[in-house]
């Protein structure tokens, strides 16, 4: 495994090992590979999202404190436009928005550590998401997004979502610890 970029000063984009044979390819995060490139990582929870229809939006997603979270994303069928949102007050990129597109046929992952908001919008019918997580979800919260401080593009007009992500606040009206 390799960190094939960084985003902002903390986010990894990395690189599986992969193997190829007349089978197919595998990719893999072997644990002690992932522990050389982001030191004390633990996985504690795995979930996998499943989006039937292009234009699935998820986000901006955050876990602040008492449970502050850090992830790896991947795609494993489909693909994805994968949004990264700098949530740290006292960062020089505070607000600032970095987006890279996850596809299946080329295995990446992006690890965001906390800090960061994480939005997510399918690009293609059945995309899968693999999402793991170094702590439980328990504080998760949302952030508008449309919020002009912000100013996220999205590629389409009108993204299926959620209610909460509907109804959520602007980042002038949460009060974030980081």
């Amino acid at each position: 495994m390799k960190i094939q970029r960084r985003i902002f000063d903390r986010v990894l984009v990395l690189e599986p090992a992969c193997r190829t044979d007349l089978r197919g390819r595998t990719a893999f995060f072997a644990p002690g590979e992932l522990q050389a490139v982001v030191p004390g990582l633990t996985v504690r929870e795995q979930r996998v999202y499943t989006m039937p229809e292009a234009n699935t939006f998820f986000g901006i997603h955050y876990q602040d404190r008492p449970y502050p979270q850090a992830k790896i994303i991947s795609v494993v069928h489909g693909s994805g436009l994968d949004y990264v949102v700098d949530l740290r007050k006292e960062s020089p990129t505070y607000r600032r928005w970095e987006r890279l597109t996850l596809r299946a046929g080329e295995p990446l992952a992006v690890y965001i550590p906390a800090g960061f908001g994480h939005a997510f919008l399918s690009l293609e019918k059945d995309t899968v998401q693999l999402f793991a997580a170094d702590a439980p979800f328990g504080n998760a919260g949302s952030i508008h997004y449309r919020d002009p401080e912000i100013g996220l593009e999205l590629p389409c007009g009108d993204p299926i979502l959620s209610e909460m992500d509907r109804q959520a606040p602007f980042l002038r009206d949460l009060d974030l610890s980081w």
